[in-house]
């Protein structure tokens, strides 16, 4: 496949394979990276054109690739808590140059993301324990299993995802942030009769508590992200391309992991089938959004997916083809036709399911 497509043509008149090229060349000439030699910029160009190979199969690859995957795997190399790669965004950056400077991988490993400590207590996150708050400073962070949504909620969540996701799911996600659910819906605001009885509710004390807590976020999220950019400049700039541009979940994932919760949404399989397939229909469009968006962002073409629930032991082979499968399927497929490549994750056997993939 040859990398590159005329720039004249307009992005929605491309078929997917061209847009697919686009953003595969676009990657690889990195145009915006200054690397630190000229035999970096060959590492470089020479490692992504490996993965294209290997991608397109339309030529043999050189060598296999391989991608090094790991959140606190840097950080233990070093000596670094997981507590200190969450807070210490110095520490945790020296030491993933560090990392490919002796390791030598193929791809680059950032610590994006670990995340940052700081962001999750500004904002008294709930649905996980990290190191410091809730679990050792020395051990990873945990998931809280709990049922964020309501079984009485679905017809909320379908009608109206971004509603039900402001007013409803994180107040009780961040307790920093309870007060968002005293919101009113902005779809209300249609004519100017509603505007000044519309914004009542913002002076509730609440109201502006939550508001002035995210922009707190705002701004530690912002110190993070550009320590964290940092980093992965200079590794690229080193000769190793990042392979990670979007990020997004399998639909049903998003249902049972964030909304449900594992046991919930194994219940709703047998008690509510149709909501679940409803939703997951909501949900598809705004998965393939995500990763798209993250793509453009970045100028990465790849779209990370780690896939949970569909693994071997969580749901039999039926329940898999008809809630797991089809939303997921359909998820990759809409990623595709932009041009992205779905980089999925399987966490868990999935021998099982090796006929779908």
């Amino acid at each position: 496949m040859e990398i590159g497509v005329n720039m004249e043509k307009k992005w929605d008149s491309m078929s997917k394979e061209e847009k697919t090229a686009e953003r595969l060349k676009k990657w690889q000439l990195a145009e915006n990276v200054k690397f630190r030699s000229d035999e970096a910029e060959k590492l470089y160009k020479a490692s992504t054109q490996r993965l294209i190979d290997s991608i397109m199969m339309e030529k043999t690859p050189d060598r296999v690739p391989v991608l090094v995957r790991g959140t606190f795997l840097v950080a233990s190399l070093y000596g670094l808590t997981p507590y200190e790669a969450m807070y210490d965004y110095e520490r945790i950056s020296e030491v993933h140059i560090k990392f490919h400077q002796e390791y030598k991988p193929d791809y680059a490993l950032t610590p994006t993301s670990i995340g940052s400590g700081r962001v999750l207590e500004a904002l008294e996150y709930k649905q996980y324990r990290w190191p410091g708050k809730g679990v050792s400073k020395n051990v990873g962070y945990q998931y809280v299993e709990g049922e964020y949504m309501r079984e009485d909620e679905y017809k909320d969540l379908i009608d109206d995802p971004s509603n039900f996701w402001i007013r409803r799911l994180i107040p009780r996600m961040f307790g920093a942030l309870e007060g968002l659910k005293d919101i009113p819906p902005f779809t209300d605001l249609w004519e100017i009769v509603i505007v000044s009885p519309h914004f009542i509710p913002f002076s509730n004390p609440s109201v502006e508590q939550g508001l002035r807590k995210l922009i707190e976020a705002g701004k530690l999220a912002l110190q993070w992200i550009q320590k964290m950019r940092w980093c992965a400049q200079e590794i690229v700039s080193m000769g190793y391309p990042s392979t990670v541009g979007g990020t997004t979940k399998a639909p049903f994932d998003i249902l049972g992991d964030t909304l449900r919760g594992t046991r919930k949404i194994m219940i709703d399989l047998y008690r509510r089938p149709e909501l679940v397939i409803k939703a997951m229909e909501r949900l598809t469009p705004l998965a393939i959004e995500q990763g798209v968006r993250g793509v453009n962002a970045t100028g990465i073409p790849f779209v990370f997916i780690p896939l949970h629930k569909g693994a071997d032991g969580f749901m039999s082979d039926e329940q898999f083809r008809k809630f797991y499968w089809p939303s997921l399927l359909e998820t990759v497929h809409g990623l595709v036709s932009e041009g992205c490549i779905p980089y999925l994750f399987v966490e868990g056997a999935y021998n099982t399911r090796l006929d779908y993939l």
